[in-house]
């Protein structure tokens, strides 16, 4: 049942966020708006017009900083603002390569931001040393855009997951700079999203297919002939991946839920 219905956005919606303290939900537009709208009545309460040039590509809460101020990516630059005010308060320099994705190492303690690239590669952000003005270090990932970004929540602080166009999952050690695992979600299909479920198992997805992985036990699957073909398949070059990576791996299993 519809509660609640706002139609006072002038382009399509790209990205939304809701902020666990406020009654908030940002929202990020096409022509690189920002708008805020009260999430009991959906009425606009603020708005920052064109933060990018093009499509805001994510959204990220600057917790336990403010409640009112937000990190976004779009087009070639990051800007972090105060949705109360009207111009952001710090934007970065033309990277010169879009901006896709981006996530914090830690969201509770926001020192580094991660985001994901066009040419492949996640670069690192600390706030601290130049207040957005660019990236200080990046991570070559692959040939392929990185498209989904996410912190891997381990006990050392140093790992995120980095999902590509190419249909791979990879681990990355941010502070070595280095891909220390990686997983074959789908070989046709892209990872566009990331998430950890109630017991921090990493879940991909993408628009065929999402993949929820575990630590140990065998792999299960539900779906047709085919799908499970898949998950064997990228059972296996997740194996060879572990191999090549031997000493920074984990032996994690695979469950492919098949076609969404």
């Amino acid at each position: 049942m519809v509660v609640a219905k706002s139609d006072i956005l002038a382009s399509n919606i790209t990205k939304i966020l809701t902020v666990p303290n406020k009654s908030f939900l940002i929202v990020g537009t096409e022509n690189g708006d920002v708008l805020c709208l009260d999430s009991n009545t959906l009425q606009q309460t603020y708005q920052i017009k064109k933060v990018h040039e093009d499509a805001v590509n994510s959204i990220n809460h600057y917790v336990p900083k403010s409640d009112y101020q937000f990190v976004t990516t779009g087009s070639t630059t990051l800007s972090h603002f105060d949705i109360r005010k009207e111009q952001p308060l710090h934007q970065s320099e033309d990277q010169e390569d879009e901006l896709l994705c981006s996530t914090w190492l830690d969201p509770t303690n926001p020192n580094t931001m991660l985001c994901g690239m066009g040419e492949g590669v996640v670069t690192v952000w600390r706030p601290e040393m130049n207040d957005f003005a660019d990236q200080i270090s990046r991570v070559r990932i692959s040939k392929e855009p990185v498209e989904s970004l996410i912190s891997a929540l381990d006990s050392e602080g140093e790992h995120i997951w980095a999902g590509c166009f190419d249909g791979t999952v990879s681990r990355v050690n941010i502070r070595s700079g280095r891909v220390v695992e990686r997983r074959v979600h789908s070989e046709t299909d892209e990872v566009s999203f990331l998430d950890l479920d109630h017991e921090y198992r990493l879940i991909s997805a993408g628009m065929d297919r999402l993949t929820i992985w575990k630590e140990t036990g065998d792999v299960e699957s539900s779906g047709d002939d085919e799908d499970e073909k898949d998950v064997d398949e990228s059972e296996d070059s997740s194996a060879e991946e572990e191999e090549e990576w031997t000493g920074f791996g984990d032996d994690e299993g695979q469950i492919g839920f098949g076609r969404l």
